[in-house]
Order: structure tokens, then C-alpha cells, then sequence
């Protein structure tokens, strides 16, 4: 056996920092997190060949105190706690005191600093951890941090870093979900010269999404704000229209700290199952705030991960606060119709022509253009940037829709209005293929899924403790269960209740079965009472998610069926009872209902207007 030896100071700062400083992100993270801690209200990211070589981080926070630049660089160093009892109460982002060590073991670290008493700032130089320089220096109040040569002392871990672009795009992904944890400051990102995003910190959370996730994606999210037993979640959601095929836009913080929890996933996908389709993920960006004192992110050197005394409740929080959201939006979809998009100039560029002037098409890779914008002009100071409205809407001129009906004696363009708010007659035209009702409604003509609008009928009326009217069976059905399952059919009675079942206990592991809802097939009967027992004895999942799968699961088997026909009296019936229903237009399965072409799109394609 080898002989037990003490690692010397250097090879263990190197171990240390290893575990802080994994990749050009990993120091970003740290020193913007650091920014933030120190009350900044603005700060500038500077990189170059992803991060590699260069990183900058300005701030206009509180700055270090002259005398205490050096100790800012010794492990453990920290000014956010004192001892073992603060770190029930944390507050601040950071507290292990590792970061600016870790980074300064393995880099070429620069700083100048200054507090708002100090009539001068301080300068100070390290390299692989050691104080090379240390002086006054004239510079504004708050904190400037380079990095330079990451890696340079330990070429073992410069042989897992990929190519620059990847990881300048790890930075600018952990820069944007930095950004959404804390709109109120501003976050301007630059890479190689060029402004990559900015952050205006207005403290409007869907400003920030416009910027960092773009115009179409903010204009679907709709705002959360749910708090149960101390645990309080706000944000926005994805409308159920707005979905990916992953969860890289599922993102989470815990009192403004960015974490990663897959019950946080399970529960927006749980609360999410009856308004999208399996295989879809939401986009979200929730903020759950708790007491710290309940929650522990004292797990990894990273704090990315977290632990929590009450599971349950956070779970069920978020659960609730994404349902919730879904309700209050309404949306129905549109039939997209192919056709070839015509390429219009950019706008001015005809009436330059008209005006006499001489205009010749640029080229760019060869390629005729009409115009090529010039290239921004980037600057790495401050400057304020137009405030996004809240609405994500650029109000351009408009002539009166009257003047252009009056003038050629045309419709105004309906295709982007919603539905008509006010109840309109609803004229049903007929069954399509015995599964989709054509009807007429105000200025569009709609498409009905009559399975799936029946069955957020059904849905929406058990979830609103309406009871679903049953039919008697001449002879009682009986249903052998588990016995975990016969405990659950005891404390759920009144679920089936509702449901429109009259269930009882009926001896050993046995549930007997004296009437069934109207609309459910007597052979779907039994097998709905396991299948619900089974859904709701799942101890793997929370109380409210269960209830609701079990929910939709009967709604599905109570709904009308594709191909069943339907009387026009039916028809009409089924169109009324959905356009009156609250919520998102999709069956609980996230399939959706209701799908609206307008009259003016009609006209279009038939060439009545051009």
C-alpha cells in the first residue's frame, strides 16, 4: 500500500477549483452571481474565443473595500456569512467563499474596484492564485473582473473544453437564465465584439423573455402567480400552443437561484397533461419563493442543486400555479393554409425610386439585394435602450378599417381576431367524415373535434364539482381490486360520486357498481374503476396530479366517439356548450378542439381579395 500523504496547498487549490470551475460558464456564473450579491444594477459581460482567453464582468455594485482585496481571493473567504447558522437563513446567491479562489487558481485574474466612500479604487493582479500586483487605481464605482487564459496551469482539463462557439454558447445560455432570474438588473452580453443580448432591468420578467427567447415565444407566455402553505410560485408559462420537444426552456429558481429539480419538471409536465400532447414539453419560467430556512443548497459546490424539508408542497405549488395560468388563457387555433409568400421590398425603398432617384441593387454573396443594413456600431459602456412595452407591441400607424371598407368596399382582415367575446347564433352546417362539425360563428367558419370538445366538456364539469348524471344497471356490476387499491376506493369515494358512479364496498377487495354516467359504454365500466384505482394509488405521484389523470381518463371513455353521427339539434348543442367553455381550446389530452378559419382568408384563397 502506497504511503498516506498531505496534498500541498497548490495541488489541492487545484482540486478545489476544479469543482467550482468546470468550463468558461462555470466562472461567468460565479462572477455575475457575485454582481448581483453585491446590489449591482447593471452589468457587462465581455468574452472572446468563448471565454478561453478573455472574460470581463463590470458591474456598478457596492465594489470591495481597499483592504480587503486580497482576502476577497482566500478560500472561504466571504462576506455573506459568519458562521454555520447563517446558512439557514440564506439569502444571497453566493456564501461558500470559493468562487473568486477557484478561479483565480487557474486563470490570470485582473480587478479594479471601488466602494462609493473610497476617493480612489484599487488595482490588483494574480496568477495561479498568488497576488502579483497590488495599487490604487483611478476607476468608476463597482467591480471589473478579467479572466484571461483560463486553464492555462492545468492543460488536463483545457482537453475537455470544445470549440469556441460551444462555449460561448454555454455562457450565453446561463447569462439568459440569470437574466429571467433577476429582471430588475440589466445584463448586456457581448462575444467577440459583437452584442449578442441585452436586458433593459426594467423588472418585467416578459421583457426579458422577449430578449433573450424572442418576439414569438413571449407573446404565448401568460403570467403565474399561486402561493399555498408558505410556498409562493410567480412567472410566466407557455400557452398549450407553445410547446418543444425537450426541457431546455423549462427553467426554475428558487428565490431568484437558478436550480435544476426534476420534481419541478414532473410537476409542470403533470399539470400540463390535459391541455398538450404526449411527446411535447411547456416552456416556463417560474420563480418559487420559500422560506430558506426549508430549503438546503448546501448540496453541491455549484448550488445548482437543492433540497427541500417540504416536497409535497413545492410540488404542489407549481402544479397549481401552471394550472391555474391555463385557465385564464383562451385560445383558438387557426387552419394554416399553404401558399407561397410573396417577397415584398423593404419599406421606403419604392418611394425612393419614385422620387427620381437612381437605385442600384447591392450584391451580397453574389446575390442581388435591394437593401443591406448597415452594420450597429457596438458600444461596451452603459446606455439605456428603449424600454420594451409590456404587451411585446410596436404600435405602428393604421388607416381606419371604415376608410379602407369605404373605399373599396372590402371586409376588414379578420384572421388574427379571436373568436366573437359576445354569444353569436352558431349555424351548423354539417358532420365532416362523421368526426368534425362545420359551423359558422360570427365572421369565421369553425372546425369542432366532437370527441375531444366533448371531452373537456365532461372534464370541465367534474373539475367544477358537477355532478355527472348516471344511469341504473338492472344487475350491478362487481370489480375485484388489490387490497391497496380497495383502501384507495375507500377514500375516494366521493371522486366516483361525482363522476356520476354508484359505487360501494362490496366484501373482500370487491367494489360493486349500481350505476354508471350517462354517457360511459356499460363494457367500459369496470375497466374504468381499475384503471382509476390503479392511477389514484399511485403514491409515486402527487394527490391533485391523480385526481386530475383520473379525471381525463374518464372524460375520454364518457365523450362522443369519431364517427358517431349526430343529430343538427346535437351538433349545435355540443358547438354552444364548447365555445362557452373557459380555458385553453384542447381536450385533456392537449389535442385541440377548436380550429378557425376566418371569411377574410377564405376570400383570399379564392382570390376575391388581393
Amino acid at each position: 500500500m502506497a504511503d498516506i500523504k498531505v496534498l500541498s496547498p497548490e495541488t489541492a487549490s487545484l482540486i478545489a477549483a476544479g469543482e467550482v470551475v468546470e468550463r468558461p460558464a462555470s466562472v461567468i456564473k460565479e462572477l455575475v452571481e457575485n454582481s448581483i450579491d453585491a446590489g449591482a444594477g447593471r452589468i457587462v459581460v465581455e468574452i472572446k474565443n468563448g471565454g478561453i482567453s478573455y472574460m470581463r464582468v463590470t458591474d456598478n455594485g457596492c465594489g470591495i473595500a481597499a483592504e480587503q482585496v486580497p482576502t476577497a481571493f482566500l478560500r472561504h473567504a466571504t462576506s455573506k456569512i459568519s458562521d454555520g447558522r447563517d446558512l439557514e437563513t440564506i439569502h444571497t446567491l453566493g456564501f461558500r467563499g470559493e468562487a473568486l479562489y477557484s478561479i483565480g487558481a487557474v486563470s490570470e485574474v485582473e480587478i479594479f474596484t471601488c466602494t462609493s466612500d473610497e476617493a480612489e479604487g484599487t488595482y490588483a493582479s494574480l496568477k495561479g492564485g498568488e497576488v502579483r500586483d497590488i495599487r490604487p487605481a483611478g476607476c468608476p464605482n463597482g467591480t471589473t473582473i478579467t479572466v484571461r487564459n483560463l486553464f492555462y496551469n492545468t492543460p488536463a482539463r483545457m482537453k475537455f473544453l470544445k470549440k469556441d462557439s460551444t462555449e460561448a454558447a454555454h455562457i450565453e445560455d446561463t447569462l439568459k437564465r440569470m437574466a429571467m432570474a433577476r429582471p430588475d438588473v440589466s445584463i448586456r452580453f457581448i462575444s467577440n465584439g459583437k452584442e449578442v443580448f441585452y436586458t433593459s432591468g426594467d423588472n418585467s420578467l416578459k421583457n426579458v423573455v422577449y430578449s433573450v427567447m424572442g418576439a414569438e415565444t413571449a407573446a404565448q407566455m401568460i403570467e403565474a402567480d399561486y402561493e399555498e402553505n408558505g410556498v409562493r410560485v410567480t412567472g410566466l408559462v407557455g400557452k398549450a400552443s407553445l410547446s418543444r420537444g425537450n426541457r431546455s426552456n423549462q427553467i426554475f429558481f428558487v428565490n431568484s437561484r437558478l436550480v435544476v429539480n426534476k420534481n419541478f419538471y414532473l410537476a409542470l409536465s403533470e399539470s400540463y397533461k390535459s391541455h398538450m400532447m404526449t411527446g411535447r414539453f411547456p416552456v416556463a419560467v417560474l420563480n418559487i419563493t420559500v422560506n430558506p430556512a426549508l430549503c438546503d443548497v448546501n448540496v453541491h459546490p455549484t448550488k445548482a442543486e437543492i433540497k427541500f424539508s417540504n416536497e409535497k408542497d413545492i410540488f404542489s405549488a407549481v402544479y397549481w400555479a401552471a394550472k391555474n395560468a391555463l385557465y385564464k388563457a383562451d385560445v383558438t387555433r387557426n387552419m394554416e393554409l399553404e401558399s407561397k409568400k410573396e417577397v415584398k421590398p423593404q419599406t421606403g425603398f419604392e418611394d425612393i425610386k419614385k422620387s427620381g432617384f437612381v437605385v442600384k441593387p447591392a450584391k451580397k454573396d453574389n446575390i442581388p439585394v435591394d437593401y443591406i443594413p448597415p452594420k450597429p456600431q457596438v458600444k461596451t459602456e452603459f446606455v439605456q435602450k428603449p424600454v420594451i412595452s409590456e404587451d411585446i407591441v410596436i404600435p405602428k400607424p393604421q388607416i381606419p378599417q371604415e376608410v379602407i371598407q369605404k373605399a373599396f368596399g372590402r371586409e376588414r382582415n379578420t384572421e388574427n381576431e379571436a373568436l366573437p367575446e359576445t354569444k353569436e347564433e352558431v349555424r351548423v352546417i354539417g358532420q365532416l367524415f362523421g368526426t368534425y362539425i362545420v359551423a359558422e360563428y360570427g365572421n369565421n367558419m369553425i372546425l369542432i373535434d366532437q370527441h375531444a370538445a366533448h371531452e373537456r366538456i365532461i372534464y370541465e364539469e367534474i373539475i367544477k364539482n358537477e355532478k355527472i348524471n348516471s344511469q341504473m344497471l338492472l344487475l350491478p356490476l362487481t370489480v375485484q381490486v388489490t387490497a391497496s387499491e380497495f383502501a384507495t376506493f375507500a377514500e375516494n369515494r366521493d371522486f366516483f360520486d361525482k363522476a356520476g358512479f354508484d359505487a360501494e364496498e362490496f366484501g373482500h377487495n370487491t367494489v360493486k357498481i349500481s350505476a354508471i354516467p350517462d354517457n360511459i359504454d356499460i363494457a367500459e365500466a369496470q375497466p374504468y374503476i381499475s384503471e382509476a384505482l390503479e392511477i389514484l394509488s399511485n403514491g409515486r405521484e402527487p394527490a391533485a396530479a391523480r385526481a386530475d389523470k383520473a379525471i381525463y381518463t374518464l372524460a375520454c371513455k364518457a365523450a362522443l366517439k369519431a364517427g358517431q353521427k349526430l343529430s343538427v339539434e346535437e351538433q349545435k348543442s355540443l358547438c354552444e356548450r364548447i365555445l362557452e367553455t373557459e380555458g385553453e381550446a384542447t381536450c385533456p389530452h392537449g389535442r385541440p378542439v377548436i380550429m378557425k378559419l376566418s371569411k377574410y382568408k377564405i376570400e383570399k384563397q379564392f382570390k376575391r381579395i388581393v
